[in-house]
């Protein structure tokens, strides 16, 4: 089992793109790839493809796969006079054409952006609002989003100055009875900012925490070992049973910060890389112990294969500890869910997730990926030492 990243690298040639809209175009099986399938399976989004080649019709052309292009026909009325130059009701017709191609009973504005040439933007000030656009075309029952208030409908409030954030910063530290403040404590306890605000206008985490007169958590300030980086990482990938969100590195389960997983590996992606490179090494080396053993049991005798095979097993199995790679496989395996009662962290944060042995350890179990189960805490210890049913 290789593992691979869920994301494609910014600096990802034209070439790495087109591949990529080959391989969903052969995952989603139909005659239309449109850009909703393709963002349910790509590893880069519709948009930053139409930013590479400058539409979604170009870069299916440049895939060999024009044909399965379905977007708006693009009138000569649109090009040359603009949405705006348009009658409401050839606005309202390519509303009801953009509804009859979405594949739930929902009409959003960003499904529409994606798959109009007039913007959900001109339709909204053509008739109001965008849920007064889908009423006027018949179609209100395809509207899903907040009803718009006279009060949001009013002056955006003023960007907080750098004062005012550090006066935040202190307000919560004093609420909580702490000398410092986390990511997590902004997020629960602030009503008028949020954490990415904080870290955008200083620069970091760190730098915000020096400028209040706070502590910096050891979270933020603590130099961890690369293996560490890489525990923290799998932790949270468990708990969400996917690959993390950057913003995701700031709350527990993590111990380390998003900002220090970019600082050490040189950038989010890169760190991403480096924990899919080390949980493909320690794959590689499963593979290659069991590959030793099968060559050198065909070049010596009985006696000395008897040997090796001992050997060979201590390597790969005789060790307590379970590796990191051999703990994702099997968690993969296992769709990071407890195979004994189906409960998971992703739907029930509390759930603790173990990789144990189904035949124990202390009886003579191996640690290998085939003796190995996931299991939540209870269960695993319900299950004490005995063989897993």
């Amino acid at each position: 089992m290789k593992f691979e990243l869920k994301t494609l690298p910014r600096n990802s040639s034209d070439d790495d793109i087109i591949a990529e809209i080959k391989r969903v175009d052969l995952l989603v099986k139909k005659d239309i790839l449109s850009q909703s399938d393709f963002n349910k399976f790509a590893k880069i989004s519709s948009d930053g493809i139409k930013r590479r080649f400058g539409s979604w019709k170009k870069a299916l052309s440049l895939a060999g796969i024009e044909h399965k292009y379905f977007g708006t026909e693009i009138t000569e009325k649109m090009r040359q006079q603009k949405a705006q130059y348009l009658t409401d009701n050839e606005v309202l017709d390519e509303i009801k054409r953009a509804a009859k191609t979405v594949d739930k009973n929902i009409l959003t504005m960003s499904y529409f952006d994606k798959n109009s040439e007039i913007s959900h933007g001109t339709v909204a000030r053509r008739f109001g609002s965008w849920q007064n656009a889908l009423a006027k075309a018949g179609l209100e029952h395809q509207y899903s989003g907040k009803i718009i208030t006279d009060n949001m409908k009013g002056p955006r409030p003023r960007p907080l100055t750098d004062d005012e954030i550090l006066l935040e910063l202190k307000r919560i530290a004093t609420l909580l009875s702490k000398t410092t403040v986390t990511v997590e404590d902004v997020k629960r306890h602030s009503n008028i900012m949020s954490s990415t605000v904080v870290s955008r206008r200083f620069g970091s985490w760190t730098k915000a925490m020096e400028k209040a007169g706070l502590k910096i958590s050891e979270m933020y300030r603590r130099k961890y070992s690369e293996e560490e980086y890489f525990e923290s990482l799998l932790n949270v990938w468990t708990q969400h049973g996917r690959q993390p969100k950057y913003s995701e590195m700031d709350v527990p389960p993590s111990k380390i910060s998003a900002g220090a997983y970019a600082s050490h590996f040189g950038s989010w992606h890169k760190a991403l890389e480096a924990f899919v490179s080390r949980m493909n090494q320690d794959e590689k080396e499963f593979e290659q112990v069991d590959q030793k053993e099968k060559i050198e049991d065909k070049s010596v005798s009985k006696k000395q294969t008897e040997i090796i095979r001992v050997k060979t097993i201590i390597t790969a199995g005789d060790r307590r500890d379970i590796g990191l790679g051999l703990r994702y496989k099997v968690l993969s395996r296992d769709n990071f869910k407890c195979v004994r009662c189906g409960r998971n962290p992703a739907t029930n944060p509390i759930v603790e997730l173990h990789v144990d042995h189904k035949i124990p350890f202390s009886m003579g179990g191996k640690t290998i990926f085939e003796n190995l189960e996931t299991k939540c805490k209870e269960c695993n210890l319900g299950k004490s030492n005995r063989h897993s049913e």
